[in-house]
């Protein structure tokens, strides 16, 4: 009996040893004085900082197709107006909510019917600007070259010129689409007429002007 108690008395420290080592693996150490607690998670935190990103910068973009009335002028040139289609692109980045500017192209063509082909066509570096960050309503201006072309089938004539674009449209916002009906007047400087056909200056002082309303299916990110 006595002997007994001796073996037991002689392992209990194993198992106290054992007993202490476990408790430490599963017990959570306790936060050292002065830390700062850490958050549970800050995925919250960082989307909205993305969100806010987003919101003042990001990608714009815009399909359009229209119509319009377009004609040459210079002393050799007949002045009547001609109405036609047009489609329009437009590419940027918002710089701010009220802000963006990019890059914009267009083509007029008048080439079904009649007895010459008018196509005029143009690009521009664009800025758009709003009155304030949850209007709608915008103005654009642009700078650029526009170019205006008549083809008879025989001989074809063309002029290009440094051009000027001013447009005003409204973001009309459905669910996850944007939908802008806008108009957009483009008046040129002086150009020279050319024939392709001599290669001779017929005019030098001809001049584009373009009216036209278009929609569009804009994009912003």
């Amino acid at each position: 009996m006595h002997r007994r108690i001796a073996r037991l008395l002689s392992i209990a420290p194993t198992f106290l040893v054992l007993g202490a080592i476990t408790e430490a693996t599963h017990a959570q150490p306790a936060p050292a004085a002065g830390s700062v607690p850490t958050p549970a998670s800050a995925e919250p935190t960082m989307r909205a900082a993305v969100r806010r990103l987003a919101d003042k910068h990001g990608v714009w973009a815009s399909l359009g197709v229209g119509r319009g009335a377009a004609s040459l002028d210079c002393a050799a040139c007949a002045t009547s107006t001609t109405r036609a289609y047009s489609i329009e692109g437009t590419l940027g980045i918002r710089l701010s909510p009220r802000f963006l500017v990019g890059a914009e192209t267009f083509g007029w063509l008048d080439v079904m019917g009649g007895e010459a082909d008018r196509i005029a066509k143009g690009t521009y570096l664009v800025a758009r600007g709003y009155r304030s960050a949850k209007s709608k309503l915008f103005v654009q201006a642009g700078a650029g070259i526009a170019s205006f072309e008549v083809n008879d089938g025989e001989v074809k004539f063309r002029t290009r010129s440094p051009s000027l674009a001013l447009t005003s449209g409204y973001d009309w916002r459905i669910d996850q689409i944007t939908i802008t009906p806008a108009i957009t007047a483009v008046g040129s400087t002086g150009g020279r007429l050319e024939s392709d056909r001599t290669g001779n200056s017929i005019a030098d002082d001809a001049r584009l002007g373009l009216l036209r309303a278009t929609i569009s299916l804009s994009w912003f990110r």
